[in-house]
């Protein structure tokens, strides 16, 4: 990424996820941060980071995704959208990077 003066909010979380290169991220796109996934999906296409990239179907799946990585001792990146996922969230085992 070259010199930028400025950085939208979303294109500044996707470059942080970039430097944490989490080894699974389960994306689901809701508004206001669809452009996360969008953005951190290129870092994936363009092999500047090793993260296996999943596209979910809903937040749930999202946390479940991070829940089984967490499981397998591996850290996993879910999205916005974690006070839906606080169901799910009581139950996980392992590392997980919230944005």
């Amino acid at each position: 990424m070259g010199i930028r003066e400025r950085l939208s909010g979303n294109e500044a979380v996707a470059y942080a996820m970039k430097q944490i290169n989490p080894d699974v991220m389960g994306a689901y796109p809701i508004t206001p941060s669809t452009e996360i996934p969008q953005y951190f999906s290129t870092y994936v296409d363009n092999g500047e980071v090793d993260t296996l990239f999943i596209a979910v179907e809903s937040e749930h799946s999202a946390m479940s995704t991070c829940i089984g990585a967490g499981i397998c001792g591996i850290g996993g990146l879910f999205g916005i959208g974690a006070f839906v996922d606080l169901i799910v969230i009581l139950c996980k085992p392992g590392p997980y990077y919230y944005v």
